[in-house]
């Protein structure tokens, strides 16, 4: 049966003998193969259906959460855009790099550099 599956001329040639020799069509053959069979080809459909079902939610979510975040990120931008801001003068920032500045210095001295 592998043989035949594997589509091997050999096996081939010999199954469609056998059905012939039973008086039965491949069609006929194929038709009651599928029949006997019917439960778990519909069984796998509905499993291909659920699985496709549960990827297009999947998907759906992505996109909903993409969304989500590019409004989120576009009124962030928005508020920046539109908020007060404040000039500093360039003593307070002088002042905060020279700070800066002595507490280096101060860490080099602690550890002996």
């Amino acid at each position: 049966m592998q043989e035949y599956r594997r589509g091997e001329p050999g096996a081939v040639a010999l199954v469609r003998k056998l059905i012939i020799d039973a008086g039965v069509t491949m069609d006929e053959f194929n038709a009651k193969a599928l029949a006997k069979n019917l439960d778990y080809v519909e069984r796998i459909g509905r499993l291909i259906f659920n699985a496709e079902s549960d990827r297009n939610a999947a998907l759906r979510e992505i996109d909903r959460r993409h969304s989500l975040l590019g409004e989120t990120l576009r009124r962030g931008v928005q508020e920046i855009e539109d908020g007060q801001f404040e000039v500093i003068e360039a003593t307070h920032y002088e002042s905060f790099a020279n700070a800066r500045m002595k507490l280096k210095v101060a860490a080099r001295i602690l550890r002996g550099n």
